[in-house]
C-alpha cells in the first residue's frame, strides 16, 4: 500500500546520507517546514505546514484548499528539476522574505500584573522520563525562583502518562506548585514560561509566552548531539530565528541557577523576545497568494494522503 512519512527535525538537523536516502522508501515525505523538501532526492517530499499552529491560532482564518488549487508561496520544486540548492533554516528565511500580507495577528496582550503576583508555568515533558528530569529541575529552581522574587506563583501541567501530583508531593512542592488540567488555561494566565524544548514551545510562541527552554538529557545524548547536531539551537522557533528568541539552557548549560536568572531576565525582556519568536511563525505553513490566508495543515495532509489511497471497491 502507498506509504507516507511526517518528516522528524532530528533527519535534517544531523548528517546528511539518511536524509538524501529517504525519499526512497516511502511514496510520499510530509514535510512540517519549508526548506525540508529541498533535503531528499525525491519529488514526493512536500511541504505541508505545522499542525501545531492549526491547534493554536484558532481564531485565524484558515485556506482549506487542496493543494493543487492554491497559490503556494513557498513554492514545490518541479519533479523535473534537479534537486534544490540545501539551505540551512536560517538561510531559506533570510532568502525568502515574507510580503506583508504572510503575517499572523498580534498575539493577545499577556496579563496585566499591575496589583498581582507574576505567575510562571511549567511545563516539564509528556514522557516519563522527561517529566521526572524535569521536575528535578523545578525541586531545584523553585527556592532560587522565590528567593529572587517571592511573590511568584507557579503552575504545571498534569500529564496523562504520569501522576505529576505524586511526583511533586514527593518532591516537597504539591503546596507550593499549583496543577492545571488544561493547557489553554495556562497559556491564558503565564506571564513566563518554562518548558522542554518541544512541540510545547512552538506553541508557546503562537500564544505569545515569554519561554525559557531547557533540555537535559542522557550522557548518550548529550555525546550523540555533539558529534551529529549542525544546529546552533533546540528549539524550532530559535532555529529559524537564527538567535535565542527563546533563551536555551541545554545538557551542561541547564543549570538551576542559570534558568533562575535567564527567567528573571524575560519578565524584563519577554515581550520583545516574544515577538521575535512569533514573527518566525509564518515560516512553519503554507501561504496561497490568491487568498492571501495560511493554508490549513490538516488540509494539506488530508489532501496528499487521499491522492495516494487505493481506489476504493466499493
Amino acid at each position: 500500500p502507498p506509504s507516507a512519512w511526517a518528516l522528524r527535525r532530528s533527519l535534517w538537523s544531523a548528517q546528511e546520507e539518511p536524509r538524501r536516502s529517504l525519499g526512497h522508501l516511502t511514496d510520499e515525505l510530509l514535510c512540517l517546514l519549508p526548506f525540508e523538501p529541498a533535503h531528499f532526492a525525491t519529488p514526493s517530499a512536500r511541504f505541508v505546514g505545522h499542525v501545531a499552529l492549526e491547534t493554536q491560532l484558532p481564531n485565524v482564518r484558515w485556506a482549506v484548499a487542496p493543494a493543487d488549487a492554491i497559490a503556494p508561496l513557498f513554492a514545490p520544486r518541479p519533479s523535473t528539476l534537479p534537486m534544490a540548492p540545501v539551505m540551512t533554516p536560517r538561510e531559506f528565511v533570510i532568502s525568502h522574505p515574507l510580503p506583508s500580507w504572510a503575517r499572523f495577528p498580534e498575539a493577545e496582550p499577556r496579563p496585566d500584573r499591575t496589583g498581582r503576583p507574576p505567575t510562571l508555568v511549567f511545563f516539564p515533558g509528556s514522557r516519563k522520563a522527561e517529566v521526572n528530569d524535569g521536575l528535578a529541575l523545578l525541586e531545584r529552581l523553585v527556592p532560587l525562583l522565590r528567593h529572587l522574587r517571592p511573590s511568584w506563583l507557579i503552575s504545571t501541567i498534569a500529564s496523562t502518562q504520569v501522576q505529576v501530583e505524586t511526583l511533586l508531593q514527593e518532591r516537597g512542592l504539591l503546596g507550593q506548585v499549583r496543577i492545571e488540567q488544561q493547557r489553554a488555561a495556562l497559556f491564558a494566565c503565564a506571564d513566563v514560561a518554562i518548558a522542554a524544548s518541544g512541540t510545547i514551545t512552538t506553541e508557546l510562541a503562537a500564544h505569545g509566552v515569554p519561554t525559557a527552554v531547557f533540555y537535559r538529557g542522557s550522557w548518550l545524548t548529550q555525546a550523540l548531539a555533539r558529534k551529529l547536531a549542525k544546529v546552533e539551537h533546540v528549539s524550532l522557533v530559535n532555529i529559524l530565528a537564527g538567535q535565542a528568541a527563546m533563551p536555551e539552557f541545554i545538557f551542561d548549560n541547564c543549570q538551576p541557577r542559570e534558568v533562575a536568572r535567564g527567567v528573571e531576565e524575560l519578565v524584563v525582556t519577554g515581550e520583545r523576545q516574544a515577538h521575535a519568536a512569533r514573527s518566525v511563525l509564518p515560516y512553519m505553513v503554507q501561504w496561497d497568494c490568491f487568498s492571501r490566508l495560511p493554508v490549513a495543515p490538516s488540509a494539506m495532509i488530508g489532501h496528499r494522503l487521499a491522492v495516494n489511497s487505493p481506489p476504493s471497491n466499493n
